[in-house]
């Protein structure tokens, strides 16, 4: 049994908080069945893109903070769920990959003192967003607001 909460009309229920069938988007990314990864991971990117022309920032700002931390997730099948929502994400917003580079970079970050499980969760998520950012081919995308600099600063990081 997996408790559900009823969809509201915006995404965001009350200030700060999505709605729960947004939210349950997140929950499927993680789950073991395949289908239902990939048609969450759509979900999400279906959710951000209903009206291109009004794309809620703290929406977008909201989904991109999750799929980053969710990649380091061991949970079941996040890495993957997450990887791909973030391919998804980004495929239709290009323009995120600046964002989601320095995301990664502050979450991902090995310090001292973490257990050997929580600094293989981070260079794995590390390693599951940069395939993200591969996967959806913003980097050969011309960026809106970001010019050649920042896709070469994006590349270096990569490697």
């Amino acid at each position: 049994h997996s408790f559900k909460q009823p969809r509201r009309s915006g995404v965001f229920a009350s200030p700060g908080m999505p709605d729960g069938g947004f939210l349950q988007q997140f929950h499927d990314l993680a789950g073991p069945d395949n289908e239902v990864r990939c048609k969450a991971a759509i979900a999400v990117r279906e959710t951000l893109t209903a009206d291109a022309a009004k794309t809620d920032q703290d929406r977008l700002s909201y989904a991109v903070k999750r799929l980053v931390r969710g990649v380091q997730s061991s949970r079941q099948c996040a890495r993957q769920g997450f990887s791909l929502a973030l391919a998804e994400l980004l495929s239709s917003f290009p323009e995120e990959v600046d964002n989601v580079m320095t995301l990664i970079s502050q979450h991902t970050e090995n310090q001292s003192g973490l257990k050997a499980a929580e600094q293989k969760d981070r260079l794995l998520g590390r390693f599951f967003a940069y395939v993200a950012i591969m996967q959806s081919g913003c980097l050969g995308k011309p960026q809106e607001q970001s010019g050649r600099g920042s896709k070469r600063a994006a590349a270096k990081s990569l490697v």
